[in-house]
């Protein structure tokens, strides 16, 4: 492959792994207010302060363990980038023509 290709692709590739970086932070703060709006929502209708315990700590328990999983998505993505993007990039271009 020519510098001039390999350049070309490592700027392409630069670009998905930002796209998708910025995806997943979106996710991530998505999640946090959709939590945040629930809560605010359901937290009144509890009755009990053991109910409303518990759905604070069931919604921190879920939120962390997406946390967690899109965490281990950056990693995975950050660590294999270039075989990934690469393999995408040949699929697009083997859908294209």
């Amino acid at each position: 492959m020519s510098d001039v290709s390999e350049n070309r692709t490592a700027r392409r590739i630069a670009r998905m792994y930002c796209s998708d970086v910025g995806t997943i932070v979106f996710a991530m703060v998505a999640t946090w207010v959709v939590l945040a709006l629930v809560l605010h929502e359901c937290l009144p209708l509890a009755d009990s302060r053991r109910v409303k315990l518990i759905l604070v700590t069931s919604a921190l328990a879920v939120c962390i363990a997406a946390m967690a999983a899109l965490i281990a998505l950056l990693l995975h993505l950050r660590r294999n980038r270039g075989t990934l993007y690469r393999e995408d990039l040949a699929h697009l271009a083997n859908r294209d023509e």
